[in-house]
């Protein structure tokens, strides 16, 4: 923060123990995740702080210059920098640069869309000194009365800033002696600190490490110790490469413009457990197959421009950003144009799109043979009674779009499937244990019935109001497991008529179907 306001106000570095200060004022004046619905200045004094009288730090102020020290054709303020606000007394600290002093006022008018040209009006950077002389206005001092630190008020020999200076001139060798500001009363020269203090307090502000790899891969000491730490990665055998995807920043897009359509459909349980019933009652095998990067086969309708990738530009082209041919994950019509692609290919291999659902293609064979596919995004189950038919199917896909062959059918969007020759059996064991392993039931007594014989839930039950959230996540674990688990759908369905405000009755209800749903 010490950096942007000096940079904001193009103030010089030496002003940073000003900057810190109004830094932390205007900090403990803000709000923060530390402290609910207050500053932490309200929340030490028990006030609510103003701010009206926060100002750009470094901007051009206009302090009124008192008529007794003035004459009649003077100017009645002075320019000054805004350094923030007096520690001794309500009023703005300012600086001003000809007259090397500190201005303590209240009579202030501020141009914040102005700074200090340092380079003009005589004053170089390197020129600024470290001390300065404060200057209050009388009133101010008045009404302070004695200051607790008069007696601690030392003088400082101001050091020598003319560079070009020579020592011919007597004057340049005479030294002056200057009383320490107030306003310096609370900071550490360093002067009589130990050399350790010193470096403490000075490490404070020193140049902080590189934030982005960006700036690090800029110093040669930074390159290196990246490069020696990746070979311990490496050589420890701490991590393995995985899968990853380049996505599309899809919040940016905007209707109309870049996108239109967005629906895709997905096949329904009912539809999975149709085609499954199906091949379990002809004896036939269900087959899957996953497909790779599924989306990235979907061609685009919409002109769409992306960045290119940080860290993959191509030299020479830095000015240039790509027009995307086919959809990239992240798009919001990434899934409608990967849909619209596979079903284009379905009806070309000559497939039969079930009216009532978009996502059950049928095939006839010449000799009346039947394949069945559905497709849930990217995994597709099939399905016939015909293994010539089906093979040159998988044969086909697998030269259309690449494809990752699962063989027979085994587990599927959480439910496990054994196909064995007296039926088709399917579950969602390894879900059930996630659902009470994530609700902290792993060790419950399992339960005879989903519910209580003669239950009767009401909505105001007198009983204890609960979490609506963790009971709504409740109440949804428990719909999916009705997909292989009709048993408990009655009990499902009483349960979720409460999730607006559900009670301790409520819950007791719902933590029952998931015991007996553990059996």
């Amino acid at each position: 923060m010490v950096r942007s306001l000096l940079a904001r106000g193009r103030t010089p570095k030496s002003f940073w123990p000003e900057a810190i200060n109004w830094g932390i004022h205007v900090l403990n004046r803000s709000p923060t995740f530390s402290v609910q619905n207050m500053t932490p200045e309200e929340a030490w004094s028990g006030r609510q702080p103003a701010v009206d009288h926060f100002r750009i730090f470094g901007c051009i102020a206009y302090a009124r210059v008192q008529d007794e020290k003035r004459k009649k054709l003077d100017d009645k303020g002075e320019k000054c920098v805004f350094l923030g606000i007096s520690e001794a007394s309500k009023a703005y600290k300012l600086f001003n640069s000809l007259t090397e002093k500190i201005v303590i006022s209240r009579d202030v008018i501020f141009d914040e869309n102005d700074t200090w040209n340092w380079t003009q009006d005589g004053t170089r950077l390197q020129q600024i000194p470290t001390t300065f002389d404060v200057d209050e206005d009388e009133d101010l001092i008045e009404s302070q009365g004695p200051s607790s630190n008069a007696n601690n008020e030392i003088n400082h020999q101001i050091q020598s800033f003319g560079e070009n200076q020579t020592t011919d001139d007597p004057t340049n060798n005479e030294t002056r002696l200057r009383k320490r500001p107030t306003w310096m009363m609370d900071y550490v020269s360093g002067n009589d600190l130990s050399d350790d203090d010193q470096t403490a307090h000075f490490a404070l502000f020193a140049d902080c490490d590189p934030l982005t790899f960006q700036e690090a891969i800029t110093e040669p000491k930074w390159q290196k110790a990246m490069n020696e730490e990746i070979k311990s990665i490496e050589k420890n055998n701490t991590w393995e490469l995985t899968k990853a995807r380049l996505v599309a920043k899809g919040y940016k897009q905007e209707f109309g413009v870049d996108y239109k359509e967005v629906f895709a459909p997905v096949a329904r349980l009912d539809t999975i457990r149709v085609v499954l019933s199906m091949a379990a009652q002809n004896s036939w095998k269900v087959y899957q197959l996953d497909v790779k990067s599924a989306f990235l086969h979907g061609e685009l309708q919409e002109e769409v421009y992306v960045d290119q990738p940080l860290g993959y530009v191509k030299q020479g082209n830095e000015n240039k950003v790509y027009k995307l041919k086919k959809a990239l994950y992240g798009l919001k019509q990434a899934p409608r144009a990967w849909y619209s692609r596979i079903d284009a290919y379905f009806a070309r291999e000559g497939f039969s799109k079930c009216p009532h659902e978009h996502t059950l293609f049928t095939k006839l064979g010449s000799t009346g043979n039947l394949l069945v596919v559905c497709l849930y995004v990217d995994d597709l189950i099939y399905t016939g009674n015909d293994e010539l038919m089906i093979e040159v199917f998988k044969k086909n896909m697998m030269t259309e779009f690449e494809m990752t062959d699962l063989g027979l059918m085994n587990y599927f969007l959480g439910i496990e499937v054994v196909q064995s020759s007296i039926g088709i059996f399917i579950s969602q064991k390894k879900y059930v244990l996630e659902v009470l392993n994530k609700f902290r039931m792993q060790d419950c007594n399992p339960a005879c019935t989903p519910t209580e014989c003669g239950i009767k839930l009401m909505r105001d039950d007198g009983a204890k109001r609960i979490n609506a959230t963790l009971y709504k996540q409740i109440v949804g674990s428990l719909m999916y497991m009705t997909s292989t688990r009709p048993d408990i759908m009655h009990g499902v369905s009483l349960i979720s008529r409460y999730m607006e405000n559900p009670s301790e009755n409520h819950m007791l209800a719902a933590k029952r179907i998931k015991k007996q749903g553990s059996n």
